[in-house]
């Protein structure tokens, strides 16, 4: 049977439906399955969920198959234009919002999801979250093609690079800012931190990265990426790609 939406919300099942159930901070997805059968819909589920009935996929995880079956679902959206990700703990929003004045004034139909804003073309809406939920992101995506957006720059946060809802997503480059102090009441250490920002660079085939040479954390990015294109930029360092002249 036909596939009608990819959803993550129970409240929103109808016949059709096909539900992934994720584990969250706050609630289960896994124990609203039995409602979600009894609507018509058709539930993803992770392997060790203790139910078995018709209606039911088992997967190693939710979590990281969501955002591959919404890109499916909507056709791979991400393919068809050039998204830019830019991560780091500060000057994703400032990144993302040059990035997308210059495209605009060099005629290009664009997007912007991030922080403050989200864009397509000309029609702007409020953020609540720095990266959207996974099954949003694609269908924003999605809008993105049929308004023929060329170009898209995502704020890309760790918080969402460890819940994987980027995944499914093909990235044209991404861009690391730097690495400070920040969101360690999620993370807990700096350690875990790290390892979830340095996620975008490990698991996403990145064909170009863009580098801060002047961050600490640089060197590792680099050796992380080493068959993408690199390009580096520097306030001091007269060896990166792009530096300031004193």
């Amino acid at each position: 049977s036909k596939v009608v939406d990819v959803l993550t919300d129970s409240r929103r099942v109808k016949p059709g439906s096909l539900f992934v159930a994720i584990r969250g901070i706050q609630s289960d997805g896994h124990q609203f399955v039995s409602e979600v059968l009894a609507k018509g819909g058709v539930a993803v589920v992770d392997r060790n969920h203790s139910q078995n009935s018709p209606g039911i996929l088992k997967v190693h995880s939710t979590r990281e198959i969501v955002g591959k079956i919404a890109s499916r679902f909507w056709n791979h959206p991400t393919q068809q234009f050039r998204l830019i990700g830019v991560t780091g703990t500060n000057g994703k929003t400032t990144t993302t919002f040059l990035l997308d004045q210059v495209w605009a004034k060099m005629g290009f139909v664009t997007g912007l999801l991030g922080t403050v804003t989200n864009k397509i073309g000309q029609e702007v809406m409020e953020s609540s979250l720095t990266t959207p939920g996974p099954t949003e992101l694609q269908e924003m995506f999605h809008r993105m093609v049929q308004h023929r957006v060329a170009l898209c720059a995502m704020e890309v946060s760790s918080i969402a690079l460890d819940q994987d809802r980027t995944l499914g997503s093909h990235f044209a480059l991404g861009v690391f800012t730097n690495f400070t102090q920040d969101h360690l009441d999620y993370h807990l250490t700096m350690e875990n931190y790290f390892e979830s920002k340095i996620k975008f660079f490990k698991n996403y085939q990145l064909p170009c990265i863009v580098v801060n040479l002047d961050d600490d954390k640089a060197n590792s990015i680099l050796k992380t990426n080493p068959d993408s294109k690199q390009l580096t930029f520097s306030l001091r360092k007269s060896n990166a790609a792009f530096h300031v002249l004193s």
